[in-house]
């Protein structure tokens, strides 16, 4: 399906929730599957219950639709009603014990198969660079990096889905940036050899 922009994305949201129209649902649903499941990869490798959390949150969507409000970016708040699904049916499997407070021992940015996208040779050496350093930051940093860059989300957006403050999120990216960027400074300095 080709790819919309934030604009047709709000559209079909306005549309959905106030006409019910099926079309719009499907767009939301179809636009937003695959990055939903990625993110879910990157805390637990139980495929079943990231696709049943994904189905979850948009059954209640169907069943609330009347209820919801305008959003301003359909993807962080279906981000944020994923994440929280997730923790929800992972903790009623019983596989996971997680308090309401995500601990930052739970994200990992490398597990998922959208890593893909680095096969060409030529990004391999960069791939490892990254990381090697990505290894130096908490899966909190990790996980404030991927939806930064990864999902394209503002400081704002981040800030929301993960319960902390705007400032929090700026100055986990520019510390976890500095991180990175000392540490592949360092590997290409010294020429570590960056196979793992």
């Amino acid at each position: 399906m080709k790819k919309t922009t934030d604009i047709d994305n709000r559209d079909a949201w306005k549309i959905f929730i106030s006409t019910g129209c099926e079309k719009s649902f499907s767009v939301i649903y179809y636009n937003h599957f695959d990055l939903l499941y990625y993110v879910g990869l990157k805390y637990t490798s139980n495929r079943q219950i990231i696709e049943d959390s994904i189905q979850n949150i948009f059954i209640y969507l169907l069943k609330k639709r009347k209820n919801l409000n305008l959003v301003t970016n359909v993807k962080a708040y279906l981000l944020k009603s994923f994440r929280r699904q997730l923790f929800l049916d992972l903790k009623k499997q019983s596989r996971f014990s997680f308090s309401d407070q995500l601990t930052e021992t739970q994200f990992n940015y490398f597990n998922g198969t959208e890593q893909s996208i680095f096969e060409k040779e030529e990004l391999n050496i960069l791939k490892r660079a990254i990381k090697k350093s990505m290894k130096n930051l908490s899966a909190k940093q990790q996980e404030i990096i991927y939806l930064r860059y990864d999902c394209e989300l503002s400081y704002e957006e981040i800030s929301n889905i993960l319960e902390i403050s705007v400032d929090s999120c700026y100055k986990s990216v520019y510390r976890s940036i500095k991180i990175m960027k000392t540490s592949i400074e360092q590997m290409t300095t010294t020429h570590v050899d960056l196979f793992f």
